[in-house]
């Protein structure tokens, strides 16, 4: 298992649901959920970071310290 050391998340408050970042992602992470609010599936996301260039609002983030640890 690969161990992800950022996390990508989008600052639902302020995006405008434009979709570029939607349309860039090659790992096809971004999903638009029945509220039209878009998320990140972390299941997915391999952690390229076009999503936050592509954003002209800023509103991706990405976070640093997560991980999967092993299971008990």
């Amino acid at each position: 298992m690969k161990l992800l050391k950022e996390k990508y998340i989008i600052r639902k408050e302020l995006c405008r649901n434009c979709m570029a970042c939607f349309k860039i992602c090659p790992r096809e992470a971004i999903i638009k959920k029945e509220d039209k609010s878009l998320e990140i599936d972390q299941s997915r996301c391999d952690g390229c970071g076009l999503c936050m260039e592509s954003c002209n609002l800023r509103v991706i983030t990405k976070k640093s310290g997560f991980g999967f640890g092993k299971r008990k």
